[in-house]
């Protein structure tokens, strides 16, 4: 959030590369939610699988 936030920010204040990174920033941290959500289901499949 908050890097949108910044996000937001920068372009208001005519800096669009720095929005453009702070944008960047959250799309990245957003990936990382998803990708571990996925990833501890995966492992949780895997462990009942293995009867763990």
């Amino acid at each position: 959030m908050l890097w949108g936030a910044a996000g937001v920010v920068f372009i208001a204040d005519g800096a669009y590369g720095w929005a453009l990174y702070a944008f960047a920033m959250m799309g990245l941290v957003l990936v990382q939610l998803v990708s571990l959500r996925r990833r501890e289901r995966r492992l949780e499949a895997a462990a009942r699988g293995l009867g763990i």
